[in-house]
């Protein structure tokens, strides 16, 4: 139960008295009362009268009252104060934000934000000791853990550009040992567990599942079917549709400077029929254009960020390099939404479309589970893995999703061949007749 908040009536009554030296300062995050010195420069001096709590009727009243009776003078207070002092995060913080926008994309930015002001708002002091006891608040072996450590990294760096050293409370050695701790850890759970703690467990959808669902659904629902089968055939992510160009034999190009790959690439289809079965390219340019038109992609410029493009731009795929966007979460998120996420709590736009949950080895089991949009580009990966006599190496497959071998092969290998992988090794390896004639 939310507790009640007695200082806003004084908050209000004081505004009757504009000469007050000292005055009540509304923090949301916190129980105790807290003033601050209206004569101080810019009124930063802030001081906390904890114990004394703003939900207790006659803590507010008292303070109030010692307020009145101390005027201009300096404040005493027969209970232990602390000024509030700007910390040490505050001094970069605003410099360590524009040194990210400047070096990342927006939706990279968005953990390391969030890091950054958990180091502020907990005002973790420039000590290692202190930065390492922030880091372990988060269990290595989870994506948390290593979110904190790739934030470390990121802070510095930036000092090492604002220095041209390392900051002597953030070794680089340390911050290398964590992360190989963490990493032992990862490599040392069990192969293929898709329950181990933090991991998403995915639902695969099946071939012939897939197209009953699009044949019940795409008179009443034509654009989320479209795009739902789209991602299905080609391994994309969901926001990946508001930039792909179609390319010749059915393939597709997809910019990877403009979406969350590091760079362009194509990507055949692995379910061929549905070009024609869901007519996949005769609507591209009309379901293509009501996305762009209903949620419109935020592209800057790399280098100045105050400079955008449309995504219409024609000359915009000759220079990708120059351009990048800032809201490919927002743009995947309207996808969900809108077809098999939760568009509102307990309601759907569509029916729920469900695949299996598949076991430690990869195979099929009998659990099912409610399938999202992105679920269907795993099941892209996992046909591609688990198709008979298809000769098509884990390099290809992984270049073709826009990420590199050891991400795919982390993510899918209990679908890949182990003898495949083999194979392709040895027929992959040159070795000279060195014997002399």
């Amino acid at each position: 139960m939310k507790s009640k908040n007695f200082l806003k009536e004084y908050v209000e009554k004081q505004k009757d008295f504009p000469h007050l030296r000292w005055r009540f300062v509304h923090r949301a995050d916190k129980d105790a009362i807290y003033i601050k010195d209206n004569f101080h420069q810019n009124g930063l001096k802030r001081i906390s009268l904890h114990p004394y709590r703003k939900d207790v009727a006659t803590h507010c009243e008292l303070v109030w009252e010692k307020i009145k009776k101390t005027g201009d003078e300096e404040w005493e207070f027969d209970i232990q104060i602390r000024q509030i002092k700007k910390n040490s995060w505050d001094r970069h913080f605003d410099q360590i934000i524009e040194f990210l926008k400047a070096k990342n994309k927006g939706t990279t930015n968005k953990n390391h934000f969030s890091q950054l002001n958990s180091l502020k708002n907990n005002n973790v002091k420039f000590r290692w000791v202190n930065v390492k006891e922030w880091l372990y608040e988060k269990q290595p072996g989870n994506k948390s853990f290593i979110h904190r450590i790739d934030s470390l990294r990121q802070i510095q760096l930036y000092f090492l550009e604002q220095t041209g050293e390392y900051p002597a409370w953030l070794p680089p050695v340390e911050i290398q040992k964590h992360r190989a701790h963490h990493n032992y850890i990862v490599t040392s759970k069990k192969k293929g567990d898709q329950r181990t703690e933090g991991a998403k467990i995915r639902a695969i959808v099946e071939m012939t599942v897939a197209e009953e669902y699009f044949h019940a659904n795409q008179a009443e629902h034509g654009w989320q079917c479209w795009a739902l089968a789209m991602i299905m055939c080609y391994g994309l992510r969901p926001h990946e549709l508001w930039f792909v160009c179609k390319d010749r034999k059915n393939w597709l190009y997809i910019p990877g400077r403009l979406t969350k790959s590091k760079e362009d690439h194509v990507v055949w289809p692995v379910f061929k029929h549905w070009i024609e079965e869901f007519n996949l390219f005769k609507n591209f340019d009309k379901y293509q254009s009501f996305l762009r038109k209903s949620k419109r992609p935020l592209i800057v410029d790399r280098e100045n960020k105050s400079i955008t493009t449309p995504v219409e731009d024609p000359h915009l795929l000759d220079m990708t390099r120059k351009w990048q966007t800032e809201n490919n979460s927002d743009l995947g998120r309207f996808i969900t939404q809108h077809s098999l996420g939760w568009y509102k709590k307990g309601i759907r736009k569509m029916p729920e479309l469900r695949g299996y949950v598949p076991s430690k080895r990869g195979t099929k089991t009998s659990m099912k589970q409610a399938a999202v949009p992105y679920d269907l580009r795993h099941t892209w990966a996992v046909t591609m893995a688990t198709l008979p006599n298809c000769d098509v190496s884990v390099e290809k497959c992984a270049k073709a999703m826009g990420h590199d071998v050891v991400t795919h092969t982390n993510i899918y290998q209990r679908w890949i061949d182990q003898r495949k992988l083999m194979d392709n090794e040895i027929d992959s390896i040159y070795i000279p007749d060195l014997k002399v004639a």
